[in-house]
């Protein structure tokens, strides 16, 4: 559920369809909201799995040279919605009015991992403190990577991420503890078909079978 959920990752190896899973959600999240209500931040690691994307769709850049001011924004933005929502409660308003006013920000990493390395480090501290922080301020997180560099990340950004422990995992689990989760016998590294995975949300997985292009 996107409205329940800040952070959602995305894992698995090379080619098995976590740009395509990018894609797919903005789309649908673009298809919901409307495009004038969706504000998309996008960090393309190599300009390729979200190429596509990035021309059709307007968005702000997170590997050019404005992230200071894009920080700066979006943590302003955040902070004035807080206050809103804290206003509303304590007026006993209704905050799906507050709601309704407020554009759904999407912030979205093609690889975190990438990201947690490279990355401005006030965003990165920004983002950890969204996810721990701002519930209930219409923002949501999707970061792809690679299954095993996940594992061995324990970038702040990164950790907050895993801990959340919902997403999509690609490919057959390698890795039980990513997750947090147990699959029965025989499915444990057991081989799959490209784009197929599990859908895991808080220790449950659903199987799932991914369209790629």
């Amino acid at each position: 559920d996107l409205k329940t959920n800040i952070a959602i990752m995305v894992a698995g190896e090379v080619q098995t369809g976590k740009s395509t899973t990018l894609i797919s959600w903005i789309k649908a999240i673009r298809k919901r909201v409307g495009e004038e209500q969706l504000q998309l931040y996008l960090a393309d690691s190599n300009n390729m799995g979200l190429f596509n994307l990035a021309q059709e769709i307007e968005h702000f850049d997170l590997k050019n040279g404005e992230i200071e001011e894009i920080t700066s924004e979006l943590r302003d933005m955040l902070e004035q919605r807080r206050e809103e929502l804290n206003e509303c409660r304590r007026n006993n308003g209704d905050v799906n009015e507050v709601y309704a006013n407020w554009k759904q920000i999407v912030i979205v990493f093609d690889n975190i991992n990438e990201f947690a390395e490279d990355g401005d480090f006030d965003f990165k501290e920004l983002m950890e403190f969204v996810i721990k922080k701002c519930y209930g301020l219409k923002v949501i997180i999707l970061a792809a990577g690679i299954e095993a560099e996940y594992n061995d990340n324990w970038d702040g950004l990164v950790k907050a991420i895993k801990e959340a422990q919902v997403g999509v995992l690609l490919g057959s689990i390698k890795e039980q503890s990513l997750y947090n989760i147990r699959v029965p016998y025989g499915y444990y590294e057991k081989e799959m078909q490209l784009g197929d995975g599990y859908l895991i949300t808080k220790n449950k997985y659903i199987p799932l079978k991914l369209a790629t292009i």
